[in-house]
């Protein structure tokens, strides 16, 4: 039997109109998802991991995500700093899937996957999500957490 892989969903899209993903993400066998929707409950979820909560193994994480609290709106680049708290924490593997084009982002991309080597990148576009097999690359990149990357 193969290990479940603890994935941190952070998404403000997962409780709303990617809400069906949210249901298919967290049926998926070997996966196990808390999902939140915003900077702040992501942050938490991750700090959570030191004070006896489940290592997490991955993060699926929008580029463009709220901060929480009494701001609601999106950020950009707000994922990028959460990917870096869950880099520093230790998660595996960061996959991102967000509508901000890669190119728009290039050189914060290319940060995060120079300074945490010891964590994988993956980055998806959620425009695609209708294209044949994109989900099943965006579960494949989750379920390699724990298995040293790609």
């Amino acid at each position: 039997m193969s290990k479940v892989r603890n994935v941190l969903w952070a998404d403000d899209d997962a409780l709303g109109v990617l809400f069906p993903l949210n249901r298919l993400l967290k049926s998926t066998p070997g996966l196990a998802v808390e999902c939140v929707g915003n900077y702040k409950d992501g942050k938490a979820a991750i700090d959570g991991m030191s004070s006896g909560s489940p290592a997490l193994d991955a993060m699926l994480v929008d580029v463009l995500i709220a901060r929480g609290g009494k701001e609601h709106s999106a950020k950009v680049n707000l994922g990028f700093l959460l990917a870096e708290v869950a880099a520093v924490a230790g998660v595996r593997q960061v996959s991102f899937l967000t509508v901000v084009r890669e190119a728009e982002v290039a050189d914060a991309y290319a940060r995060l996957r120079r300074d945490y080597p010891k964590t994988t990148f993956d980055y998806f576009d959620k425009t695609r999500l209708l294209v044949p097999k994109f989900w099943d690359d965006v579960l494949d990149s989750l379920r390699c957490a724990s298995e040293g990357g790609k």
